[in-house]
């Protein structure tokens, strides 16, 4: 690809990130949301720790009227992502609200032979 062509790069780049989430979406799981596919593969970018907010904005930049809203990212990742093990608060003692990918997570993202099944949290007590 030439460098001298901007809006050719630009558009590659937005071709590679919705590629990315869709790759993303291989895993069919339950309770798992288009928010939640949106999020981990924005967090799955390598070692990033982001609180809502950048997420939301992030995801704007990339998916434009098709993202997400703020209120959806933060009742995800603080609910149903967090629950099922694939988002962490790192810095919790520190600095609450900053998430990023738990190693269940990277699995969800990179791992083609992963199970659904693996990604759900039995969440019945009654045993």
């Amino acid at each position: 690809m030439s460098d001298d062509n901007p809006a050719g790069y630009a558009l590659h780049w937005i071709l590679y990130l919705r590629l990315s989430v869709v790759r993303s979406m291989s895993a069919p799981v339950p309770w798992m949301t288009r928010t939640d596919r949106f999020v981990l593969d924005l967090l799955g970018r390598g070692g990033i720790v982001m609180p809502p907010k950048a997420i939301w904005l992030s995801l704007r930049r990339i998916h434009g009227e098709d993202a997400p809203s703020k209120k959806q990212i933060s009742r995800r990742l603080r609910n149903e992502l967090t629950e099922h093990g694939l988002v962490h608060q790192p810095f919790s003692s520190e600095e609450r609200g900053y998430y990023e990918l738990t190693e269940l997570g990277e699995r969800f993202l990179r791992d083609p032979d992963a199970e659904p099944s693996e990604f759900v949290v039995d969440t019945d007590d009654s045993g």
